[in-house]
């Protein structure tokens, strides 16, 4: 299901928004309706114990479930409950939502109807952040047909939904600058899930005294009016979270591979755990909100002493709103999380096969390595805080760059085209190789700047990017018709995430077939999955942070994979997929296996070579002297 869910990131038709919003929340149900008969996780038995307990007036925090006081109220649910010698993890707040499900109906498919209202409710609200934000709708189908997430609450019936909802709604209210809501909503978050309360700072500093007012009401107000079984359930956490091992990323590499003592090794993850949050910290001072509460919560994941199959479900919805193929590929390992069932049978020991934890975790990491060097660099770079933050306040200027052969009439077709948008750009600047003869077009809606370089499309796009005079700059090849309301989009993008830095549009063929698919395939998965963008893809940029950053380059070839990673190095990128149309004659039938996998090949040994700068542009000179048959003049 989650290659699935990942794979309908790309295939899903192109609807209205409305239409999109109805496919998306449609399908999500569908599918949890589908696994709604199967039977409910054990802990839902402590929820309908616990609820009855809390709406008779008798406190589930005094003792553990066996003691003695609580025999008379045992029942069917007690007697199926895991865990009866520990006290209650579950927040004042928590319990109160249990006995509210309970009155509807005493039994576990209560819950997990309840849990699969919620979920679609926290699925709704990933699609208005995203909407708000300018991001593909699809990407919600990240979280909404994600294995973690379907089993978990509509199939099992885990009560974490509760705490993500909240978590989500306050992000929303964020979002829109809703900063009492913002507030209120983490607030009863942490009520519902004390463990929330690491993404305090990064969330509430933002909202000021309104917002940090609000989460404390809401906040303390379940804990106060209970407050003697709160520091029960504290005892209870603690007592539940510090004495347990059970499928921990980098505790089980301590006790399998090192063979450390549980107690050291939770010290070092603990230690480590610190270190994650602090970058998550500053990754929030910075502006890249989303990243951070990745790096905050799944820091909490890979780092805990304990990580059960429903955890990993704290963490995607900021990868529906910001796409990372390490979660997404443990989203799609994570089933096998249920082997411990069959392991358990077989030996009597509640654990996943050696074999399992590896087969679980193994992808994520050698995923991760793979982002590693341009983590390093991005950190390295935004350390020396060079990148310059654009000004939401005032709609963006655009000029549009095209670097071209010649100025013919493919090119006045553009410009007519660029006249046609319901928002026009403020100035087009044309590029053509000194030689060539220098057209002068015009227009009555836009200044036309002509400019000469040297061949090659990196050093015609870095002299038309130095040569504009706008706040931005939107690169654009003389096959692409842009979309009629392309600038509008942007605009409202970038108004909306003032800490992004440049991104590209996203590109459609001018007509389709399987091939085509393919390549239109692949560009999107790197565009989303790995900030990397082809030129068909129109990239935008800040123009004075792409000049005073270096983020230009003189390449003849790969230049727009050399920019777009000295984009995402230098800040925030957003991918719209907004797409704009591109011809298709440069893939015809007769030569298109032959330019495929020469365009990847140059592509993979490109990517070897994230090291070096020099050493990638003289890559690309001799692949332009291979492509073309002779050196750009």
């Amino acid at each position: 299901m989650g290659i699935i869910g990942t794979g309908m990131i790309f295939c899903l038709p192109k609807l209205s928004r409305s239409g999109s919003i109805a496919l998306i929340l449609f399908t999500s149900l569908t599918v949890r309706l589908a696994v709604l008969p199967t039977a409910a996780s054990d802990d839902v038995n402590r929820y309908l114990w616990e609820g009855k307990l809390y709406a008779q007036g008798i406190s589930p925090f005094t003792e553990v479930a066996e003691h003695e006081i609580y025999e008379s109220h045992r029942d069917e649910f007690w007697e199926q409950m895991n865990h009866k010698d520990k006290l209650t993890a579950y927040p004042p707040l928590s319990l109160h939502i249990f006995s509210f499900i309970n009155s509807f109906s005493y039994s576990p498919m209560s819950y997990k109807v309840a849990f699969l209202i919620f979920d679609l409710f926290l699925i709704a609200l990933i699609l208005a952040i995203l909407y708000h934000h300018q991001r593909p709708l699809q990407w919600a189908l990240i979280y909404a047909l994600s294995p973690i997430s379907v089993i978990s609450f509509a199939a099992e019936g885990h009560f974490d939904v509760l705490m993500m909802l909240f978590l989500t709604l306050s992000l929303f209210a964020y979002s829109k600058k809703w900063m009492m809501l913002c507030g209120a909503a983490f607030g009863l978050a942490v009520a519902t899930k004390i463990m929330v309360v690491i993404a305090a700072p990064i969330i509430l500093w933002r909202t000021r005294f309104k917002g940090m007012a609000a989460a404390a009401i809401f906040c303390a107000a379940p804990f106060l009016l209970h407050f003697d079984d709160t520091l029960q359930m504290i005892n209870g956490l603690v007592s539940f979270g510090s004495k347990n091992n059970f499928n921990g990323a980098f505790n089980q590499f301590f006790d399998d591979i090192i063979g450390l003592v549980p107690g050291v090794a939770n010290k070092i993850c603990f230690s480590l755990f610190c270190f994650s949050w602090l970058t998550s910290f500053w990754l929030s001072l910075k502006g890249r909100l989303w990243v951070s509460l990745l790096f905050c919560f799944g820091g909490l994941i890979l780092f805990a002493p304990i990580v059960h199959f429903w955890y990993l479900a704290w963490v995607l919805p900021f990868v529906a709103i910001r796409p990372s193929l390490p979660w997404i590929s443990l989203s799609i390992t994570a089933p096998l999380y249920f082997l411990v069932h069959s392991h358990y049978n077989a030996t009597g020991y509640w654990e996943l096969p050696f074999w399992a934890k590896w087969v679980f975790y193994l992808p994520f990491f050698v995923i991760s390595a793979f982002y590693l060097p341009s983590l390093i660099r991005t950190i390295t770079n935004q350390l020396r805080g060079k990148t310059i933050a654009s000004d939401s306040s005032e709609t963006p200027t655009w000029s549009v760059v095209i670097p071209t052969l010649k100025i013919d009439s493919a090119i006045l077709t553009l410009i007519k085209e660029l006249e046609n948008q319901s928002v026009v750009p403020d100035e087009l600047v044309l590029v053509s190789p000194s030689h060539t003869d220098q057209a002068s077009p015009s227009s009555n809606h836009f200044a036309i700047t002509t400019a000469t370089s040297k061949l090659g499309r990196g050093q015609q796009i870095k002299t038309g990017v130095e040569a504009a005079t706008s706040q931005w700059c939107l690169i654009l090849h003389g096959d692409n018709l842009l979309a009629p309301d392309t600038f509008k989009v942007l605009n409202r993008a970038l108004m909306r995430n003032p800490q992004i830095i440049g991104g590209s549009l996203g590109q459609r063929f001018d007509r389709s077939n399987l091939r085509l698919f393919l390549i239109e395939f692949l560009n999107d998965v790197r565009a989303n999955f790995l900030k990397t963008s082809f030129g068909d893809q129109n990239q935008f940029f800040h123009r004075t942070t792409a000049i005073e950053n270096d983020i230009l380059t003189d390449q003849p070839l790969m230049e727009d994979v050399e920019i777009s990673d000295r984009l995402k190095q230098q800040g925030e990128t957003l991918h719209l997929a907004y797409e704009s149309t591109v011809s298709a004659r440069k893939w015809k039938s007769s030569n298109f296996w032959s330019r495929f996998s020469q365009i990847v090949g140059f592509y993979f040994k490109y990517r070897t070579l994230f090291y070096s700068r020099s050493k990638r542009s003289e890559l690309s000179t001799n692949f332009y002297e291979s492509y073309y048959g002779g050196k750009p003049k």
